[in-house]
């Protein structure tokens, strides 16, 4: 093999490894990236899940609780409850909890 051969020979292999090298650079930082998207997400529902346990513990407390608005601030984030009554005669009320994070 003479020298010309083996300075392309090494100049590929080098042009593979770079770009072998970038594209596992970029599928790192796209698996941080989604493990964040994933723990934020995740955080906001459990704090939804929670404002929903804690304003039907105040429910079943008193389940006559006029139609109102429930904030809470815990673990870094928001919870915001709704509480709406759908159905006076049956007392069927309706509740939409978002949870931010």
């Amino acid at each position: 093999m003479g020298g010309r051969a083996s300075l392309f020979l090494v100049l590929g292999f080098s042009l593979i490894f770079m770009v072998a090298g970038n594209y596992f650079n970029n599928m790192a930082t796209g698996t941080t990236d989604n493990m964040i998207k994933y723990y934020q997400s995740t955080k906001a529902h459990n704090i939804a899940a929670s404002g929903v346990n804690l304003i039907v513990n105040k429910l079943f407390l008193d389940a006559t609780i006029p139609d109102q608005t429930f904030n809470f601030n815990f673990d870094g984030g928001t919870a915001t409850g709704v509480l709406t009554t759908t159905d006076t005669y049956q007392n069927i009320k309706r509740l939409l909890c978002t949870g931010t994070f």
